[in-house]
């Protein structure tokens, strides 16, 4: 459904029986959205770019009804939501416009399409296991010619060294727009690494230097741990207990205070 693509060409494009049984479950599903009246989040870019792509007065219609579309996390979006904001912001020639039509349109009886603004980056996008496609943001400027590009490259957060070490891994990555990222703040201490062999390895990397912290004089209070999953607190709040270093957590609940621990 993110590619467009329906039962019925799911079966045209199936090479194998792995392929001809999705194709089965996938018309079976659809099957049973249909009796229950129902759609998932998928179907709705899926109906919705049909609506507009078979029924030129309905597109007609919304075209002239969004003047500017504003678009965030541009790395993030699929085949269909791309598909749909060409819809939305595409010029009309005359010839594709209904005579009834009572839609105000240009001299030349054409309609303009909505102006675009995209916000996105690159070399954030993570999401292509759920079907995001990065080539919505590498291919813009050459699937929306004259469109101008601002690059914001001053960070507001990070230190230069944790900014030059984000380049330095990011600067690997092919088919990118290279940027310059940089700070007012200043070099920063320098970034140590370390590659722990399990999850209580790393935890206690972590612990151990949180001791020696505390030991110079740097309280609790002024110390903080990231991470990237709530999945990820286990390891640590088990070595945090065993060495005895008090510790909250912000946003969240403690594994040993979750519902289903308890």
């Amino acid at each position: 459904k993110n590619e467009l693509i329906d039962p019925d060409e799911a079966r045209r494009r199936a090479q194998n029986i792995f392929d001809r049984k999705h194709a089965d479950v996938y018309a079976e599903y659809q099957a049973r959205l249909l009796k229950a009246g129902a759609m998932d989040f998928d179907d709705i870019l899926l109906n919705t770019y049909k609506l507009l792509n078979n029924h030129l007065d309905i597109c007609n219609k919304w075209q002239h009804k969004f003047k500017h579309i504003m678009v965030d996390e541009y790395q993030d979006t699929n085949h269909a939501q791309y598909a749909l904001i060409r819809e939305l912001t595409r010029e009309v020639p005359a010839s594709l416009i209904p005579e009834t039509s009572s839609i105000p349109r240009r001299e030349d009886g054409s309609l303009a399409g909505a102006s675009l603004t995209v916000v996105g980056d690159s070399d954030q996008s993570i999401y292509a296991f759920r079907g995001a496609d990065i080539r919505n943001i590498t291919e813009f400027e050459r699937d929306f010619p004259g469109a101008e590009v601002i690059l914001l490259e001053q960070n507001y957060r990070s230190t230069q060294n944790i900014l030059d070490a984000a380049n330095a891994v990011i600067g690997n990555n092919f088919d990118r727009k290279a940027k310059n990222l940089f700070t007012q703040f200043g070099s920063g201490d320098e970034i140590i690494g370390f590659t722990g062999y399990s999850a209580h390895d790393e935890a206690q990397f972590v612990a151990d230097r949180i001791v020696e912290m505390s030991h110079e004089g740097v309280p609790y209070s002024e110390m903080a741990v990231f991470y990237r999953t709530n999945a990820q607190t286990r390891a640590l709040e088990d070595i945090f207990i065993r060495s005895a270093i008090p510790y909250r957590i912000i946003g969240g609940t403690k594994f040993y205070e979750r519902a289903e621990i308890k």
